[in-house]
């Protein structure tokens, strides 16, 4: 470092005049210690309040998708409850088309939820592709959409897991 060259330069110098350099030398690298353990401190303590924003970002992500899979099981409900029979075909295209419409909404937000999760992953976005599993596919969310309507008495983030692969 600068100051170990510096130490270096002056050791080259009589014992008698280098006392004063060699003592304002400790004072400065003791400086440069205590400075280099705050920043430590910092950067430590910066990178906890990042991790528990992206965890409460990812938390209101997936809160996001099940209240979408939500809606789009209350809107599934009249068209489960009526008779098809007695269903005018214009009725039934335009409940289709807005069930259409609310699932590409709902599947975009899975998608949006799953590359935050495999962007923010250990090891990158390869890794969580190849190590981790969000179980929010769009066959699965089709499924869950219907397990949603049900509830089990637990939190809001019960329907999506994560789930170790290896």
């Amino acid at each position: 470092t600068a100051l170990g060259s510096k130490r270096a330069e002056i050791s080259k110098f009589n014992n008698k005049n280098t006392t004063a350099a060699f003592q304002e030398l400790a004072k400065v690298t003791k400086r440069v210690d205590e400075f280099a353990h705050k920043l430590a401190t910092f950067k430590k303590d910066t990178e906890t309040r990042k991790k528990k924003a992206q965890l409460q970002e990812a938390g209101a992500k997936i809160i996001a998708v099940e209240a979408e899979a939500a809606k789009v099981t209350e809107a599934m409900k009249p068209i489960m409850e009526k008779d098809a029979d007695s269903v005018a075909p214009e009725e039934a295209s335009d409940m289709v088309k807005e069930l259409e419409a609310m699932e590409k909404d709902a599947q975009a937000k899975v998608v949006e939820c799953r590359s935050f999760l495999a962007a923010r992953a250990p090891g990158g976005p390869r890794s969580f592709a190849a190590h981790w599993k969000v179980c929010i596919s769009p066959r699965r969310f089709r499924r869950r959409a219907a397990a949603v309507s049900a509830p089990s008495g637990r939190g809001p983030g019960e329907q999506l897991q994560l789930r170790a692969s290896c």
